[in-house]
C-alpha cells in the first residue's frame, strides 16, 4: 500500500480547487510563477467533465432529439481507452 505524500496531497488538494477556481487564483494559492504552470498540471485533467458538461447541455437543449442515450454522458458514449 502506498502512503500519501505532501506532494500527493498538495496535487490532489490543486486538482479539487481546479474545479472551483479560476486559473489565476489557483496559480496565486499553489505558489506557481507561471500560469502555464497550473494550466499544464490541473486544468487539462478536466476534460471529460467538460466534455459531459457541453454533451449534456446539447442533450437537454434540443427537445426533439430521440438519442437513446440522452440520460449518458459523452464519456460513457465515447471509447477513450484508445
Amino acid at each position: 500500500m502506498k502512503f500519501a505524500s505532501a506532494h500527493d496531497l498538495r496535487c490532489s488538494f490543486a486538482a479539487r480547487l481546479s474545479l472551483k477556481l479560476p486559473a489565476q487564483q489557483l496559480m496565486t494559492m499553489m505558489r506557481h510563477e507561471s500560469i502555464d504552470t497550473t494550466l499544464k498540471y490541473y486544468f487539462g485533467q478536466n476534460a471529460l467533465s467538460l466534455s459531459d458538461l457541453v454533451y449534456s447541455a446539447y442533450v437537454m437543449d434540443d427537445p426533439g432529439n430521440p438519442d437513446k442515450n440522452a440520460g449518458k454522458k459523452a464519456s460513457q458514449q465515447i471509447d477513450v481507452s484508445r
